[in-house]
């Protein structure tokens, strides 16, 4: 597939395309379903197995209760001896699926590994067939989803979300790279976009399988049947990857890095070559061989040091910043929406609302911003996308803060706006890394740039515990989603703005320069 010349794809090409786009984007969509379940059916896998915080709630089967009337009853005392009009005890005392367990649960258990594994996944990437790969990461992660079912201890459900966290961890570092040798410049926003859908439909739905399949009480299982079930679709499509997809050979991006790089590897080679070719009078065959592949080995380290130094530019570190504040803040929405509307306005069913706010919502989000940047990459060149990403951001933020200020139903109209353009960011973001890194090491990259992302966003979320026992869980909510779409948005700004400076950008600092080294080290031992 010519990249440069996407009027020469033939159809079968665009059919092979479609589907492997298709594929990746399930294997995400299950990863992802798994990844959120526990956000939303935290309370009843705290009930079973009795970690976190308790609190009072509400019991649905006694009429005649004022709402709010158990909100505020702080020991167990006194919130079962609360009762309605007519003498009958109204509240009980029951785990409320938040706390610093929960936080813990939710985050760092998951990040710690995730963060860490997709490094060496990218590696490995970079190094053997990524369809393998991946396939053995959709079926690690869709066993221990299934596994997370048969937990009887806490501690049993850390160890699954750790084993979770690995295969999930392997989803878009070798997905990123494998669209990127498929789709060329005018259509890879759009690309990355569709398969990050896969993201959005996949935490949408765990709201509807979470809430719905857990109440079917299949099998008399509750909880348990819910993660059993969300395991199994992952096992199909992982055999489904292996047995119709294969891994694109690898091509450069058309950015400007990369030519860059290629005209620079072609001269070294065309020099080494012509020494080979003519060597000195006098000079052995022999020494001048051990010679020109001694100069090979030197330009081959040049160019993997080179690589590393274009992705320490000042727009990458922009960019990577943006990132983490703006993952952060998703991690913040996702791991608190259901329990949000749990301690606020307990017993409304909102599992469709948030299916489809995330699912659609989400959906349109990225595709717009996957689409819109496509359109207007050939006129402002890599830029356009960061301008989206800003934009989106910058419109999502009033309509975030509304969300957490406004009653049911009205709440879901901000709640989907906000949703639609803070969603816009994701394919636009990867698809600006995928251009800007030399696809040398693109996969190794991507792990890199998820494991500084994701650390961070992953677990800063985890200060919504502290932060609501100062400021209250609605405030701290927005402070951690409002509050870090607006510090993304001034972080993508920077990065438009120090991109114009392109001799600052191209400048690499001792320290970066040991950075380099230290990543080109790492993957070279593997």
């Amino acid at each position: 597939m010519n990249n440069n010349e996407p009027d020469s794809v033939t159809f079968a090409e665009k059919w092979r395309g479609s589907w492997m786009l298709t594929v990746l984007g399930g294997i995400y969509l299950v990863g992802e379903l798994g990844h959120y379940l526990i956000g939303v059916i935290s309370r009843d896998v705290a009930e079973d197995l009795h970690f976190g915080d308790l609190g009072c709630f509400e019991r649905p089967d006694v009429p005649g209760i004022h709402f709010g009337i158990c909100e505020n009853a702080n020991t167990s005392d006194i919130c079962t001896n609360i009762t309605n009009e007519h003498g009958t005890f109204a509240c009980e005392w029951q785990y409320t699926g938040l706390g610093l367990d929960y936080q813990l649960l939710a985050g760092p258990s998951f990040m710690a590994v995730f963060t860490v594994a997709g490094i060496f996944w990218g590696i490995a990437g970079d190094k053997t067939n990524r369809v393998y790969l991946l396939f053995a990461a959709t079926l690690l992660f869709s066993i221990s989803t299934a596994c997370t079912g048969l937990c009887q201890k806490f501690w049993h459900v850390i160890v699954c979300r750790v084993v979770q966290g690995v295969g999930v961890a392997a989803c878009s570092p070798l997905a990123a790279g494998m669209i990127c040798d498929v789709f060329g410049q005018k259509r890879r926003g759009t690309a990355m976009s569709l398969y990050n859908c896969g993201m959005y439909i996949g935490y949408g739905l765990s709201y509807a399988v979470g809430t719905y399949v857990t109440q079917a009480n299949l099998f008399n299982e509750g909880w348990r049947a819910t993660f059993v079930i969300s395991g199994i679709p992952g096992i199909v499509l992982a055999f489904l990857l292996l047995i119709t997809v294969r891994d694109p050979e690898p091509k450069p991006t058309e950015s400007p890095v990369e030519e860059k790089g290629a005209k620079e590897a072609s001269y070294t080679y065309e020099a080494v070559h012509s020494y080979s070719a003519h060597p000195d009078g006098g000079t052995d065959d022999t020494e001048s061989l051990i010679s020109n592949h001694q100069e090979q080995t030197a330009s081959q380290a040049g160019r993997m040091e080179s690589d590393w130094r274009q992705c320490f530019r000042f727009v990458t570190l922009y960019l990577i910043l943006a990132a983490c504040l703006r993952r952060s803040a998703g991690y913040t929405l996702r791991y608190n929406s259901a329990l949000y509307f749990q301690v606020y306005y307990p017993g409304l069913d909102v599992g469709w609302w948030l299916t489809a706010i995330y699912c659609i919502g989400g959906v349109l989000g990225s595709v717009l911003g996957g689409v819109t940047s496509d359109m207007l990459v050939n006129k402002l060149g890599v830029k356009a996308r960061a301008v989206v990403l800003a934009v989106g951001q910058l419109v999502a933020t009033p309509f975030s803060v509304l969300m957490f200020y406004m009653d049911p139903p009205y709440v879901f109209i901000p709640q989907t706006v906000g949703y639609l353009f803070g969603a816009m960011w994701f394919g636009a973001m990867f698809t600006i890394l995928v251009e800007i890194i030399p696809s040398s090491i693109r996969s190794t990259a991507f792990g890199v740039a998820f494991f500084i992302m994701e650390n961070f966003g992953g677990n800063f979320p985890v200060i919504v515990h502290h932060l609501s026992d100062i400021l209250g869980y609605r405030l701290a909510l927005v402070i951690m989603y409002p509050g870090e779409l607006i510090l993304s948005k001034i972080a993508y700004v920077q990065a438009l703005s120090n991109n114009q400076h392109k001799q600052q950008d191209e400048s690499a600092s001792n320290d970066n320069v040991l950075c380099c080294l230290f990543l080109q080290v790492l993957s070279s031992s593997f």
